[in-house]
């Protein structure tokens, strides 16, 4: 692959993300975002097919005279479970990715050292670094 294709997949990515961060002037970074989430939309379309099937009550006919009914609607019930699971799961490994590829945790530094100087009324990084580790748990916390 040529300098000038991967510039040219590097701007599609851009365009169809309508991107524009710092950290995307590079063009291995767009196009490790076109596929991260190129991968991800197409996880998500099979565990959908697959969702959808775990939906139907009825035991397949090839399975009916191996297993019971009531085996059949716990198993049924419990992979419909782990599927909403890997639905939200993917969904927040798709954000970490895109949280470290946008910069967005030097932000929150930042944002921690302003709200420290201004409620504080302290230029230390100390009070910068718990509000900023306070900020993470919370963000740790929702995601888990």
């Amino acid at each position: 692959m040529s300098q000038d294709q991967l510039y040219q997949y590097a701007a599609l990515a851009n365009d169809f993300f309508l991107i524009h961060a710092p950290a995307i002037m590079n063009p291995y970074v767009s196009v490790l975002i076109f596929l991260s989430v190129s991968i991800f939309l197409f996880q998500q379309y099979i565990n959908g097919r697959q969702h959808r099937k775990l939906s139907e009550k009825t035991i397949p006919s090839k399975i009916r005279k191996i297993v019971k009914p009531e085996e059949f609607e716990k198993a049924r019930l419990y992979s419909l479970d782990k599927s909403t699971f890997s639905f939200v799961s993917e969904l927040f490994g798709l954000l970490n990715l895109l949280y470290f590829v946008f910069q967005w945790y030097p932000k929150i530094w930042d944002f921690s050292g302003e709200a420290a100087l201004k409620y504080l009324g302290a230029k230390t990084e100390i009070y910068q670094s718990l509000i900023y580790l306070g900020i993470m748990v919370v963000i740790g916390k929702i995601q888990a």
